[in-house]
Formats: structure tokens, C-alpha cells, sequence
């Protein structure tokens, strides 16, 4: 009844919308009928150009991974440009308005720089004298409150100040291998160890300052191995 009704329906209408629509409705229970489910199986999905690779788990179980066909760009990239930019200039300003400013450029080298940190080789009196001079350029709140250079703790989490990472501790000594591969050293402690793509349990139980020093000065390489425990579909 709803065959008769539909194909009169479409016989009776003007509108091309209205045909195609009665239409689907006559052919949609056909299709579905004869659809054939092993379309749809490992072959199916293998022969996609998009296939990538696959693993076989057993006779009647595999897993197929496949390209992305398509990229939605739903993230603002704009905003994370104009942060990165707007963070440069606070370091830029720092260092060209205020400490070549205020030192030579002999007395004042820069060391190393990221994104947003400067590390300096200073050389002057007491450069915490320059930090109370110039508190509105500064994140002090971390400092201790009976800190010896009796400087205030102020602008505590203000964007876009700079931040003394030590906090009164005199750094004595910086290696500087690369990029994101450097260490600190404050007095007899090793304070700081980075090296990108390097696990932190290695680097906090086997990486020495010392090693920085040795591959600095000899060009020694210095492998560590470390054991991991990972899934595996070989019969070995």
C-alpha cells in the first residue's frame, strides 16, 4: 500500500525535489536489502587508498590503520602565533631596554634563550641592586620573605615580567650543549638538567653535570640504554 501510494505520489508532483524524494523512498528498501556485508571487511578497507598498514592477530581479526583523508583545522593557530610573538617582544624589550642598558655588552653576555628565558654571564657588583631599582620589570614573589638582598616579593604571576628561576641562588656554572640540551649548576648542586627527547628517569638518575662538561670539552659521547616493556605480535 505504501509502494502504491508513494509511486502515485510521484507520478502526480511537478517538483524535481518531490520526484527525486519518492523516489529514494522506492529504491532505499531494495538497496538495503541486497547490501553485501563482506564489502566491508579487511579487503575492503586494505584495497582504501588511504590504507596504511595492518596487524594480524589471528584468522578472524585484524586491525588496519588508515590515512587521514581529510585535516579539520578547528584550532585558533592565529592565537598561539600572536602569543609566541607577543612573548619575544617582552624578552626582546628586557634585554635590549634594560640589560644592555644597563651593562656593557662585555659585562653582559647572553648565554643561552628560549621562548620566553634568558640565561646571562653578568659581571658587576651586585646585580640585585638592578632588580629593586627595576622591581616593575620583575616576578620577585618567590623569593624568600628574609631573602639577603632584601628585595620585596611583588608582582606575583604577572604576565609578561621576568623571573629570576633561581631566586637569589648564584648560579656558578652553565653548559650549553644545544637547543633544550643545557645544565645549572649553583654552587656545589646541579640544579637544573634538560635534554629534549631523553626520558626524566635517566636524566635525573644517571645524567651528571659533569658529563655536559666532558661532551663540551672532548666531543665524548655518552650512550645510556634503557628496557622497555612493549607488545609485540612476533611468534619469537
Amino acid at each position: 500500500m505504501h509502494l502504491l501510494t508513494t509511486q502515485n505520489r510521484r507520478s502526480i508532483s511537478c517538483l524535481a525535489r518531490e520526484i527525486f524524494t519518492f523516489k529514494l523512498r522506492q529504491n532505499f528498501p531494495c538497496s538495503k536489502a541486497n547490501d553485501q556485508q563482506f564489502r566491508y571487511g579487511a579487503n575492503h578497507y586494505i584495497s582504501n587508498p588511504a590504507f596504511h598498514s595492518s596487524t594480524i592477530f589471528d584468522d578472524n581479526l585484524v586491525s588496519v590503520e588508515m590515512r587521514k583523508t581529510e585535516i579539520l583545522f578547528n584550532k585558533p593557530l592565529y592565537v598561539g602565533m600572536c602569543i609566541l610573538d607577543i612573548s619575544k617582544t617582552c624578552v626582546y624589550d628586557f634585554h635590549y631596554n634594560l640589560m644592555l642598558k644597563k651593562f656593557s655588552v662585555d659585562d653582559c653576555k647572553l648565554l643561552y634563550t628560549d621562548t620566553e628565558s634568558l640565561i646571562y654571564d653578568i659581571k658587576c657588583d651586585d646585580f640585585y641592586e638592578i632588580v629593586k631599582e627595576n622591581l616593575h620589570k620583575f616576578d620577585t614573589s618567590d623569593f624568600k620573605q628574609d631573602n639577603p638582598y632584601c628585595i620585596p616579593r611583588v608582582n606575583k604571576k604577572v604576565v609578561g615580567l621576568m623571573k629570576d628561576e633561581n631566586n637569589g641562588v648564584i648560579m656558578t656554572e652553565f653548559v650549553g650543549l644545544r637547543a633544550k640540551m643545557y645544565s645549572i649548576k649553583c654552587g656545589s648542586v646541579c640544579t637544573t638538567k634538560k635534554i629534549k627527547g631523553v626520558k626524566k628517569d635517566v636524566i635525573k638518575n644517571h645524567i651528571k653535570f659533569l658529563d655536559y662538561l666532558t661532551c663540551l670539552r672532548e666531543f665524548q659521547e655518552r650512550p645510556y640504554y634503557r628496557k622497555f616493556v612493549r607488545l609485540s605480535m612476533s611468534d619469537e
